[in-house]
């Protein structure tokens, strides 16, 4: 009874004016505890202000008669801006404060301020909870509802994605489809080809019944060998339709752990119109072969000519005249017209050539030996040969060795020609080179370049290969001279 007497004394007088006259003092002291267990909040400072308002709240709240649970509640909230989510810090807090009011308030003081400041402290400790609680359900709500926009919008992203991806796989000609590892067809785009090969839609369905039995074989190691390579592989087949044939390629890629994505497009006009050029090319490879066939033929009958009717009348038109009473520059432009109608004949159609090959680059390089400057050294490394083939490849051979030689002589301002091969059984091969100037051509020449440089000879050697099935080769880089390969595989 006396205890609660005095505490109710107190508690109007002088512990009420005590604990007013220490409110500096106590906020002081309570900041300077949240700034030993509280180095996280940065600044400090600035919570200083928040800090001094909770500490007089509380001192407020003591000197009241009745408890005040709903302002307790709000210190409790306003506590957890100090980001003081530690427990531990809270309580040392806590402890603090009543350290420092045991030291300047007397035991009666004490025995009414403990009660209820116990109480406060419950009551801030609830508010607390119930502002971390309630932020935290607020962060979580926050995070679902961010969680849900990102759905809705990564659905409406993939609904785009898939409408964009449908309207361009929709103007797509070739035809589409996705197979698993055990041959199902997951999907399938007809293509806007004309005539389709399958119109209705196959999914579903295993694509062993949809394509002929060795067809599916190839189909099946092309689809493994995509998958063990990660690399695509093509294949080409054909099927009647509407009884024209068509032809299709398709083309294996993997797609995903355990899928194939198989294109396939109809190539039949592609097949057609190479096989056109095939055509015209086989055309245009007999019609050059019978334009150098009636050249030839043309050469020969001219070479006959001047030697039984021009040669033979001009060496009989001597046995009719003095040569005593010629002048000696009539003589003389005689004789050399004579050599130069014979040479003429040779050029035309070399007479050996009717006895192989070799005998006919034999008698060629003796002539050029004796025609050719002192200053031209030519070297000949063909070792003897008595293989003979059909008429046309050694004519053709002969022309392109024989243009290659004169092209050397008469442009490449060589000092050195060297002649080298072999002629077999199975294969013939043949080298020019020279040291001269080279060719303005790069390292590597082609027919192309020649002809838009109105080369003709060139350009006729490239085509008397072509008819004998034979490979020539120019390798030209000035100042390093030119080297002429021409290789004929009678193996192929």
């Amino acid at each position: 009874m006396t205890n609660n007497v005095i505490a109710s004394g107190l508690n109007n007088s002088k512990y009420k004016q005590h604990l007013q006259e220490l409110t500096e003092s106590l906020v002081s002291a309570w900041y300077e505890s949240l700034v030993q267990n509280c180095q996280s909040v940065e600044p400090i400072e600035s919570k200083y202000q928040l800090i001094r308002d909770i500490g007089l709240k509380v001192i407020d709240m003591l000197c009241q008669e009745e408890r005040n649970s709903e302002g307790a509640f709000d210190i409790g909230k306003r506590v957890t801006q100090l980001n003081l989510l530690d427990p531990e810090k809270l309580a040392y807090t806590q402890e603090s404060f009543l350290s420092f009011i045991d030291k300047n308030l007397s035991k009666e003081e004490l025995l009414t301020l403990y009660p209820r400041f116990l109480r406060i402290i419950v009551d801030i400790a609830a508010g607390y909870t119930a502002s971390v609680r309630e932020n935290t359900l607020i962060e979580q709500q926050q995070i679902l509802s961010l969680i849900e926009k990102a759905k809705i919008a990564a659905e409406e992203a993939k609904s785009q994605i898939e409408t964009r991806n449908n309207a361009i796989v929709e103007t797509i000609p070739e035809i589409l489809i996705i197979i698993d590892e055990g041959g199902n067809i997951k999907y399938y785009h007809a293509g806007l080809g004309i005539p389709k090969i399958i119109s209705k839609n196959i999914e579903g369905i295993n694509i062993k019944h949809v394509i002929p039995n060795d067809l599916y074989k190839t189909f099946e190691e092309t689809a493994k060998k995509a998958h063990s390579t990660g690399k695509m592989q093509v294949i080409t087949t054909s099927f009647s339709i509407h009884n024209n044939i068509h032809y299709f390629e398709g083309r294996i890629v993997p797609y995903e752990e355990d899928k194939i994505l198989a294109v396939v497009r109809d190539i039949t006009d592609i097949v057609e119109f190479q096989n056109q050029i095939k055509i015209n090319q086989s055309r245009l490879q007999e019609m050059t072969r019978q334009l150098i066939s009636v050249q030839e033929y043309e050469r020969h009958q001219i070479a006959l000519d001047l030697h039984d009717d021009v040669l033979s009348q001009l060496g009989a038109l001597l046995l009719f005249i003095d040569e005593t009473e010629l002048p000696q520059q009539f003589l003389d432009n005689y004789h050399k017209l004579i050599d130069q109608i014979r040479t003429t004949i040779y050029r035309l159609r070399p007479a050996m050539l009717n006895y192989g090959l070799y005998p006919a680059l034999e008698d060629h390089f003796t002539y050029l030996k004796s025609f050719i400057s002192p200053k031209i050294s030519l070297i000949t490394d063909i070792p003897p040969s008595t293989v003979r083939f059909d008429p046309d490849v050694e004519l053709h051979l002969f022309r392109i060795i024989q243009e290659s030689i004169s092209n050397a002589i008469k442009h490449s301002q060589a000092d050195q020609i060297i002649i080298s091969g072999n002629i077999g059984y199975n294969d013939v091969w043949f080298t020019i080179e020279d040291n001269g100037i080279g060719m303005p051509y790069g390292k590597d020449i082609d027919l192309t370049k020649v002809l838009a440089n109105n080369h003709f000879g060139i350009a006729g050697m490239f085509e008397r290969a072509i008819l004998i099935g034979a490979k020539i080769l120019f390798n030209s880089l000035p100042p390093q001279g030119t080297r002429v390969s021409i290789t004929l595989n009678l193996m192929d």
